[in-house]
């Protein structure tokens, strides 16, 4: 299986850039009188991560799939682990041109927020 897969698209994920936090929905503190209150629904994790340099032409498609596709999107593939498909909000973070040898290649900053 690929790394990673968004909306049916494989995605080339630079090495060592992919990176997992979880966020907490809701809130939590303590009231006067000293007890803790909680509000939290959940704590969906979220993926930070940067493509390996891509062809123009390719990046260009990826692009096309994350700003015009509706939201969540299925993102599948062997970054989520044994989960299988994850329902995700994905965003474009930077668009990084890099001239080589082989000609123009993009570097994508992606943000993938697991969804409910």
């Amino acid at each position: 299986m690929a790394f990673l897969i968004v909306a049916g698209t494989t995605v080339a994920v630079a090495p060592n850039s992919a990176n997992m936090t979880q966020e907490e929905v809701g809130d939590r503190h303590r009231a006067f009188d000293g007890t803790y209150r909680s509000t939290v629904t959940g704590q969906p994790r979220v993926w930070k991560l940067k493509t390996a340099p891509t062809a123009s032409s390719a990046a260009n498609t990826l692009r096309g799939v994350l700003n015009n596709s509706t939201q969540p999107q299925a993102c599948s593939g062997d970054l989520f682990g044994s989960t299988g498909t994850v329902n995700c909000d994905t965003e474009l973070n930077d668009w990084n041109p890099i001239m080589s040898s082989t000609g123009q290649t993009v570097v994508i900053g992606l943000t993938l927020r697991e969804s409910s």
